[in-house]
């Protein structure tokens, strides 16, 4: 459409119009179907579009990117009401700015169209308060990395939808994406997303000259630029392309040199001053493009990738076998160590060959129950939830499994030196991390050596430091796991939390240990420190928050020994060995036992008779009605029940709604005798309510 085509109001003339482009405001003439017919400098400048590319179009549709008229816009009120009106409108950006709509008439008071007003209070304060708005950054992060999961999406698939996120975040008129064309002088625009909705500008083309001449005035990567800051060499040229695309301030940042590709963000509104909140979301969002490249260059890393699903599917099903083994098997290991203990408490002292093997019995049944608490931590599925936690604790469970992963020629040390060692975290993930940073600590030493956890109280380093700004002041527990191997490179270290690097041989790794390493000390407000060379070893260190409110047994333990105690005890399991080992050792602590077999028995006999007992003791998983809703059902018959529940399962995911229904106390399969009184003891002692579950 020429100048001559364009849909212009005859009804002002053209000093009107200079009036009109000398004023800071948005002005537009709409007419009666609200398309542009004409727009003062400011608009075009805000849309970075020229009147040629806008006119004949709806506003709504420059202006917003709809396909009907904005809910709150106060046109329709004044054209039908031939009289001004204005209301607040909420733009792309997340603005709200005052809209305001005048008729425009003839002699005749006939309506022939609008005049729209735009009114822009206090936006740079706005923008000020959004781009260190925690929440949104993070929020804008989690879009991110949402997209670069997204593995259908082709590389510039993957790059539109990751400038669309980031160019509504930075509030840009236009964010694009240029690299190498078909012709060797040029590059081109492949990708772009536009704040008014259009991609005139793909394909676009500028001289390789430009990239050039601007490369060699890069700063880590990013060139900011504004008219008066352009480089002397490639003045002329970007001049044109500033008054091409209308801009105001630029910021260009290097993606491969090799094939000349770089990001541009344009603001058509502002000279600004780009902060290390959007630039540093800019680089990682490059790379993850990088990642994502890396992956999509031959069919063998696409092989690799299917094959990681297949791997990750096959644990999936593993994971819930083991759950299953691991909760009867403790059930088997309960009836096993229950009886050892009560053959050793009640016939060893005459029979010293019962005391030996007694005690190798149980020795042995704490020994598979190690090995069934990692199965089941291995299996666990379910929400994060974070508790108390020993972090020595953790380290010695983490030994025992070590135990059985090295080879002679590899030492394990410990110099845990951390006077407060309790953190609050989720058991699993802390253990995960430990267990990841050890392995790779093994793997990094094919010919033995030194494989060391070490741990103190400390603030952090000084390098973390000036990289984590926002970090509380301390005190942190340091966890370092190091060894003697083979050592890591700068490139190397520079990459080692990224998804998917591995220096390891296809098929031997997937790349995602220490990068979900990353990823659940971040979410513990924890931070990582490596410190390694070449052919001298490795030494990795997490920092978590010392949680100074820990009680002073966090993980729990067995007492120095056996409460007796008195009253009338109810058993409902329907392992028969496990009710027979609880009968036998509540009667030697001194109480009355009552069995069922289910709980549907259970809350039956109770519900006929008056209830004189003094605590049930109830197994979580059973046919037909399972603990937790055998404990509703007598509720109903007595709100004042206690109750403490049993299971062979881990209780980790369901601790917290378990302790808000009232249940007393938690009993872990096995358990030994001593375990077991305290327990009963807390539960009878105590009113359900106050009482804190016992892990």
């Amino acid at each position: 459409m020429t100048a001559e085509q364009l849909p212009q109001p005859q009804d002002f003339p053209d000093v009107h119009r200079d009036i009109f482009n000398a004023v800071s405001e948005n002005i537009l003439f709409l007419g009666k179907d609200l398309r542009v017919q004409w727009a003062n400098r400011a608009s075009l400048r805000e849309r970075g579009l020229p009147l040629e590319e806008i006119a004949g179009r709806f506003c709504y549709e420059v202006w917003h990117s709809r396909t009907s008229p904005c809910e709150a816009c106060p046109a329709a009120q004044a054209l039908a009401s031939g009289h001004a009106c204005s209301a607040t409108v909420v733009f792309p950006d997340g603005i709200h700015r005052l809209v305001q709509q005048i008729p425009r008439t003839t002699d005749r008071k006939e309506i022939t169209g609008l005049v729209e007003i735009v009114l822009d209070p206090a936006i740079e304060e706005w923008r000020t308060d959004l781009y260190f708005d925690e929440n949104r950054y993070n929020s804008i992060r989690a879009e991110i990395w949402k997209a670069a999961a997204d593995k259908s999406l082709a590389k510039e698939e993957l790059i539109q939808r990751l400038i669309s996120i980031l160019g509504h975040f930075l509030n840009v008129s236009r964010a694009s994406y240029y690299e190498s064309g078909n012709e060797g002088d040029v590059v081109e625009c492949k990708v772009q997303w536009c704040a008014a909705g259009l991609d005139r500008y793909v394909g676009d083309r500028i001289p390789s000259s430009i990239f050039y001449g601007t490369t060699s005035f890069f700063n880590a990567d990013m060139a900011r630029l504004n008219r008066d800051t352009i480089p002397e060499p490639v003045r002329a040229p970007l001049e044109l392309y500033f008054d091409k695309h209308a801009i105001r301030s630029l910021l260009l940042v290097l993606f491969d040199r090799a094939n000349r590709s770089f990001f541009s963000f344009s603001d058509c509104e502002r000279e600004r001053e780009w902060t290390e909140t959007e630039t540093a979301l800019i680089l990682e969002m490059m790379r993850i493009v990088r990642i994502r490249v890396d992956q999509l260059t031959t069919e063998q890393e696409k092989s690799v990738l299917e094959g990681q699903l297949r791997h990750a599917q096959t644990l999936e099903a593993i994971g819930q076998l083991a759950g299953g083994v691991a909760h009867d098997f403790n059930n088997i290991l309960g009836a096993i160590s229950g009886y050892a203990e009560m053959i050793r408490q009640k016939f060893s002292a005459d029979n010293p060959k019962l005391e030996k093997y007694s005690s190798a019995i149980l020795s042995s049944a704490r020994r598979a129950a190690e090995l069934t608490s990692q199965l089941l931590a291995f299996a666990r599925k379910g929400k994060f939830q974070k508790t108390n936690l020993d972090i020595h604790e953790l380290i010695s469970h983490i030994s025992l499994l070590l135990q059985h992963t090295l080879d002679e020629k590899t030492k394990l040390v410990f110099d845990l030196k951390a006077q407060n060692p309790f953190v609050f975290g989720d058991p699993t993930q802390v253990q995960n991390i430990l267990l990841n940073l050890a392995m790779n600590a093994r793997d990094a030493m094919p010919d033995g050596g030194t494989l060391m956890f070490a741990t103190k109280n400390s603030d952090l380093d000084d390098l973390l430091r000036k990289s984590h700004p926002e970090a509380s002041s301390g005190p942190y527990v340091a966890i370092c796991v190091s060894d003697t191997g083979v050592g890591m490179d700068e490139n190397t270290k520079a990459r080692l939390f990224e998804p998917f690097f591995t220096t390891k041989d296809i098929g031997q790794g997937s790349g995602l240990g220490l990068a979900s390493v990353y990823g659940s000390v971040t979410s513990h407000n924890g931070y990582v420190g490596v410190n390694s060379e070449k052919g001298r070893g490795s030494a990795i260190t997490v920092y978590f928050p010392v949680n100074l409110n820990a009680p002073a047994h966090v993980l729990g333990g067995v007492g120095p020994g056996v409460m007796s105690g008195t009253g009338t005890i109810v058993v409902i399991d329907n392992d028969e060995a496990i009710r027979s080992i609880c009968r036998e050792m509540l009667s030697a602590m001194g109480y009355t036992v009552t069995e069922f077999d289910t709980g549907v028995k259970a809350v039956a006999y109770y519900s006929r008779h008056p209830i004189t007992e003094d605590l049930f003791i109830i197994d979580m998983i059973m046919q037909g009605m399972n603990g937790r809703e055998c404990f509703r059902e007598l509720l109903k018959i007595n709100p004042r029940v206690k109750a403490i529940l049993s299971s062979g399962y881990s209780f980790e995911n369901d601790r917290a709604e378990i302790a808000a229904e009232g249940i007393s106390g938690l009993l872990q399969k096995p358990f030994d005798t001593a375990r077991l009184s305290q327990i009963v003891a807390q539960a009878i002692g105590k009113p359900s309510q106050q009482t804190p579950l016992s892990p």
